[in-house]
């Protein structure tokens, strides 16, 4: 009933996380009321979003489901192999359709991902997304592999990159590093 009155007052997106207390506990599945949830929520006219420590082993349980967004950086901070995850989740983004839009955080882990990696999601990313220090660690990364080139270089000529300020919000560079 409250997502119908978020909806008549003009709320146009939403997020469905997998429980905290759930994944304490040791249930890392989603619940078919997840599901049933997720697929109300579309059939509303929301973009959904799902979240709560994300893995490519989930993804396929919302294969023909009206989902916007996939927020998955725990699944890389939190793994046991971050390189891992991180190799595993570009290869699901490179390969998804065109029509949906790839957003890309940057997260803490940012050293610790292959530059294989970030060739293969920032070919595809939308929109990037970072803070100060995951810009310039990335950066430092990024010319390390090659000499001379920028975040910008990696990425697509219209995805667009977005500085997250913390508190204070965010800045949106055009056409240039965040």
């Amino acid at each position: 009933e409250r997502a119908r009155a978020w909806r008549q007052a003009g709320v146009e997106h939403v997020i469905v996380k997998r429980s905290r207390d759930r994944e304490a506990s040791g249930d890392l599945s989603w619940k078919s009321e997840d599901m049933d949830r997720v697929d109300e929520l579309a059939a509303m006219g929301f973009t959904v979003t799902i979240t709560g420590s994300l893995s490519p082993v989930d993804l396929p349980a919302f294969a023909g489901r009206e989902v916007g967004i996939v927020i998955a950086g725990r699944a890389i901070v939190a793994a046991e192999e971050p390189a891992h995850a991180a190799a595993e989740l570009s290869e699901w983004a490179a390969a998804l359709p065109p029509f949906v839009t790839l957003v890309v955080s940057v997260s803490p882990a940012v050293a610790q991902v292959p530059v294989e990696a970030w060739e293969t999601i920032f070919a595809r990313a939308d929109v990037v997304t970072m803070n100060d220090w995951e810009a310039t660690t990335l950066a430092d990364v990024l010319e390390r592999n090659k000499p001379g080139s920028t975040i910008r270089s990696y990425m697509r000529p219209d995805a667009a990159t977005v500085r997250r300020l913390g508190g204070t919000g965010c800045h949106l560079p055009v056409n240039a590093d965040a």
